[in-house]
């Protein structure tokens, strides 16, 4: 805990690439100044994808559509409703949601898996009644951050293929701060991938992809020193920190949580019952102890709450 940040930082690189990484992409959240401020050290403590070191879990060229298609197999067309922004959930008597069309529907158990930063921003009017003291105070304690993943695809690579990242330092561009390190998607050799964190969400929202691509272009020309650098013939991005429907990206115990609310996560977790009837679960990347910020943590903490409502139904 003496160590500065840099300090710290380099004395987890040798030992530990998987943490590192994730000290890296969770340091960006914040920005480099606010850093010891919102994120406790317990993080890397804690945090633990499920992989052995020094691999990681990734999805490659699948993408999410074949496991959601694999998951939704046995389920009826007719019992998936898409594009249906739930409002509000009433779960005293009656188990109603409602929908943002004026539709009302009637369930027995519901799980909520929206994301930390939707529960921070609606907490108040998004149930009723309220949810007790204990899970407020965990939804009030964690962090929510805004990383921003930006996706540049080339018709070919112009970095060197044995490159793990690209880190143009010397720089003017008022998008030198926000696009510090770039790295090549390892599936795709032609996508450079950038975490942007900070003010940059803010700063490159404001942008069409058009004057992001120059912005950057002229960005890493100037920085590397190559005026062949060529424009990228496609963005790919999403601003989750300004999604309604999301309202950022990583979950993250702060020091506030550790100190005062230590089982913030597990509080996440705990479904609201009624006569011994779990009737309002939760799920999602925040509500998973150990695999927080991940999709295998929100996976698996859906898996968690389905077996906890069918081992109640098989019980009864």
């Amino acid at each position: 805990k003496s160590k500065s940040k840099s300090q710290f930082s380099e004395c987890v690189v040798p030992s530990s690439p998987r943490r590192y990484s994730f000290y890296r992409r969770t340091n960006n959240v914040f920005g480099v100044y606010s850093f010891t401020l919102q994120l406790a050290l317990l993080n890397f403590a804690d945090w633990d994808d499920g992989a052995s070191e020094p691999c990681s879990l990734t999805l490659k060229r699948k993408g999410f559509r074949d496991i959601l298609d694999d998951i939704k197999v046995k389920v009826p067309e007719h019992r998936i409703k898409l594009n249906s922004v739930v409002t509000k959930i009433s779960y005293s008597g009656e188990f109603i949601l409602s929908l943002n069309n004026g539709e009302e529907h009637h369930y027995d158990h519901v799980i909520v898996t929206c994301s930390l930063g939707y529960l921070k921003k609606n907490l108040k009017q998004f149930f009723c009644p309220a949810l007790d003291a204990r899970k407020e105070e965990a939804i009030s304690s964690l962090g929510f951050g805004n990383m921003m993943k930006v996706f540049l695809e080339y018709t070919r690579p112009w970095w060197p293929l044995d490159v793990d990242a690209i880190a143009p330092l010397q720089s003017n561009s008022p998008l030198a701060e926000s696009f510090p390190v770039l790295q090549p998607l390892q599936w795709n050799n032609k996508i450079l991938v950038a975490w942007v964190s900070g003010k940059g969400p803010s700063l490159i929202s404001k942008l069409s992809d058009e004057e992001l691509a120059d912005g950057l272009t002229l960005h890493l020309r100037g920085a590397l020193g190559d005026s062949t650098i060529p424009l990228p013939v496609k963005i790919f991005r999403h601003s989750w920190i300004t999604d309604p429907l999301v309202g950022g990206s990583y979950s993250y115990l702060t020091p506030k949580s550790v100190k005062f609310v230590p089982d913030a996560f597990s509080r996440m977790a705990e479904p609201v019952v009624l006569e011994d009837r779990p009737i309002l679960c939760f799920a999602g990347e925040h509500t998973h102890p150990t695999m927080y910020q991940t999709t295998i943590g929100a996976y698996e903490s859906g898996e968690r709450e389905a077996l906890r409502i069918t081992t109640h139904l098989l019980r009864t």
